[in-house]
């Protein structure tokens, strides 16, 4: 599982998802066969920040670089404070982005898991 956590403006999460409406615990798919879980999204003080985290839960199965392109696309015109991945910070870039995803996907118990012959 690799955590990801996005503070930007008030438009983040309709530009990220569409205005879809997605409620904590929600499952939805992403670009590269992401398979999400949706934790929290909610907005703070005057000027409206939005603060968006989820969950991708399939990391053996993710295409980072499918992922870190969409997410790129969907969030280089934003005006983005932070991204966050398993509590890093990483800069709004693709070879950044999909860098971070597959070094925490490698990193994660469930790599170790698919290979460890046991």
């Amino acid at each position: 599982m690799i955590k990801v956590r996005i503070t930007g403006s008030h438009d983040t999460f309709k530009h990220l998802f569409d205005d879809q409406a997605l409620e904590p615990g929600q499952s939805f798919e992403l670009a590269g066969n992401a398979q999400c879980r949706f934790l929290s999204g909610n907005q703070k003080g005057i000027d409206a920040i939005s603060v968006i985290i989820f969950v991708l839960e399939n990391i053996e199965a993710l295409s980072s670089g499918l992922l870190s392109a969409w997410l790129y696309e969907k969030l280089k015109r934003e005006k983005i404070d932070t991204i966050e991945i398993d509590g890093k910070a990483v800069p709004v870039e693709k070879k950044a982005l999909e860098h971070a995803l597959e070094q925490h996907k490698s990193a994660s118990p469930e790599s170790d898991e698919k290979g460890d012959p046991g």
